[in-house]
């Protein structure tokens, strides 16, 4: 319960007392009045025969107005806190005070069955105004604070906030809640724009909406334990999806950006370390990479423009040692040794369009050449060490 609320309770019960003290005296009054009415009656005639001019100051503790059948229908009175009107019905139910408290003005209704239907009154704050139902309970509260103003419509039943209008530091809020009293809905003002919070039945956030320090938009949305598992948004040349794993670390991220000239798509191990890799290249071909657990690639596919693909696999240091790709010859595959060299090649002459095989040596010099001769018979060549003294083999 806020100190508002505690306010209004404590108001409430005060008017309670008063007004039974209110009834108890009004019943006194009642059967003094009949008694007493002949007298005035008298001293008023007496009293205007004497003197015509009417008197500019009159100045009583207490003033009561009764009906033809002598119910006090309105008193005037001195209260606790200053002066107090109070009106009955024809039923003899008290239905309306007009009184003065510590903070300024009083208002209270209440309905022909004694139940509380309005009130309104200054408080510590500022103004508040309440209206209850026909049962009497309140459902409608509108107060003055700090920041500005506050409006909550109330379940009758559970006597809880179920809609919230409140102004705050960064501007204005909207709340939803449920008859248990937790927040399953909240749009708000922010310092830096809007943000939108959708909660489930336990309170946990589960989706998220705001604008960030950029000036642009981010979604999220969470567990049942309000743990991350997707966000989207704007990144610094693109967009970007992410969806994240059982430790709310990112394990998958997708978007669009300048750097990957279109589209990209990463996957992350359990430590955030990217192991596969499909993105768009410079010249509007694709890419595929597969990288070891430190995110070294180890497998690569790329679409060569007017030629077509290249395979390429690489040992744990990211030393490519295997090749394999298509020419505007045919296809081409070269073998290579820790250092990266060439040792086998082999695949389509673009001169012949037969198939050529080559082998260097460790220190990357050709030391074997076999392929096809312009007649399309054999031929192989063999060079030393240094790559000098060719020799060469052909059938007859």
């Amino acid at each position: 319960m806020t100190i508002a609320q505690c306010g209004l309770e404590e108001r409430i019960a005060t008017l309670e007392k008063q007004l039974g003290r209110t009834q108890r005296a009004a019943a006194r009054s009642r059967r003094l009045v009949v008694l007493g009415a002949a007298a005035v009656m008298s001293i008023v005639t007496m009293a205007a025969t004497r003197d015509q001019a009417a008197p500019q100051v009159i100045q009583a503790e207490r003033f009561e107005v009764v009906d033809n059948e002598g119910r006090v229908v309105l008193v005037a009175s001195a209260g606790e806190a200053g002066g107090q009107l109070d009106l009955w019905g024809a039923n003899g139910q008290n239905v309306l005070r007009l009184w003065s408290n510590e903070h300024g003005g009083d208002l209270a209704m209440w309905n022909s069955q004694g139940k509380n239907v309005f009130a309104a009154f200054a408080g510590t704050d500022g103004g508040e105004m309440a209206l209850w139902n026909s049962d009497g309970q309140r459902v409608y509260r509108a107060q003055a604070n700090e920041h500005g103003g506050r409006i909550d419509l109330l379940d009758a039943r559970h006597q809880v906030p179920v809609f919230t209008a409140v102004s705050r530091d960064n501007g204005g809020a909207i709340v939803v809640a449920n008859t248990a009293g937790v927040d399953l809905f909240e749009a708000s003002a922010t310092e830096i724009g809007g943000r939108t919070v959708l909660a489930n039945q336990a309170g946990q956030v589960v989706i998220r909406q705001l604008a960030t320090q950029q000036g642009s938009g981010l979604l999220e949305v969470n567990d049942q334990t309000g743990r991350r598992r997707f966000a989207a948004g704007p990144s610094a040349d693109g967009s970007v999806v992410r969806l994240y794993g059982s430790a709310a670390e990112p394990v998958v991220t997708g978007g669009a950006s300048i750097e990957h000239a279109g589209g990209f798509l990463h996957v992350q191990n359990h430590k955030g370390v990217s192991v596969f890799t499909v993105a768009a290249e410079a010249d509007g071909g694709g890419r595929l990479d597969l990288a070891n657990e430190l995110g070294g690639a180890v497998f690569s596919v790329d679409a060569i423009q007017d030629s077509g693909a290249v395979l390429a696999m690489m040992d744990s240091a990211g030393v490519k040692l295997f090749l394999v790709g298509t020419t505007p010859a045919g296809g081409l595959l070269n073998l290579m040794n820790p250092k990266g060299h060439v040792v086998v090649a082999a695949g389509a002459s673009l001169d012949t369009l037969a198939g050529a095989l080559t082998l260097r040596n460790r220190r990357g010099r050709q030391i074997v050449e076999a392929g096809a001769a312009e007649n399309d018979d054999g031929l192989i060549s063999v060079w030393d060490a240094d790559g000098h003294a060719r020799a060469t083999v052909s059938p007859p």
